[in-house]
């Protein structure tokens, strides 16, 4: 199960920085670099799990749907979306790009924008839900989603603080 190995992935890193940390005792960028894992890694894993929790309520439902019919292309942007910034947190970790962390956080703006529209079209009378079982699945994947945004976002201040020291997470140049 790929959440399984995720998990364990997230362990070994938890594992290898607490060894790094007890063992070398690192100072100022290396301390960071070890605080920053740490946190990465548990934004990184709770991602996985999110991802996860989409797909089990869309099994969950399957051969119907867990969305209503009038909001399946806000869900297909906002799987567009995560999917994008998780493609960029690869590019971020590896090339430290700041115009990166500016997109991933106007693409978790345009998240929360779809988050609330969906609440706003599940309680208008403008879509048909299916009872209430509709209502919470599509509300529980819309947050699933927005959260998803959250953290992916939460990565990218940790890679402003790894470079710059910078905890403050505003949109400034690395």
């Amino acid at each position: 199960d790929s959440g399984e190995q995720v998990d364990r992935l997230a362990a070994d890193l938890d594992e290898q920085t607490i060894d790094i940390l007890a063992r070398q005792q690192p100072v100022a960028s290396d301390l960071r670099l070890m605080v920053g894992a740490l946190r990465m890694g548990a934004s990184l894993e709770r991602m996985a799990d999110l991802a996860q929790h989409i797909a089990q309520l869309a099994r969950y439902r399957y051969p119907e749907s867990a969305i209503p019919q009038g909001l399946r292309k806000t869900f297909a942007r906002m799987g567009e979306i995560d999917n994008q910034m998780a493609s960029k947190l690869v590019t971020l970790l590896r090339d430290q790009d700041p115009a990166i962390i500016d997109q991933i956080r106007d693409l978790d703006d345009d998240l929360d924008e779809l988050h609330a529209k969906v609440f706003e079209k599940v309680l208008s009378e403008k879509i048909q839900v299916d009872g209430p079982t509709g209502v919470v699945d599509a509300t529980l994947a819309s947050r699933y989603h927005e959260r998803f945004g959250d953290h992916a976002v939460n990565v990218s201040r940790r890679i402003v603080y790894l470079v710059t020291g910078d905890l403050t997470g505003e949109r400034s140049p690395i």
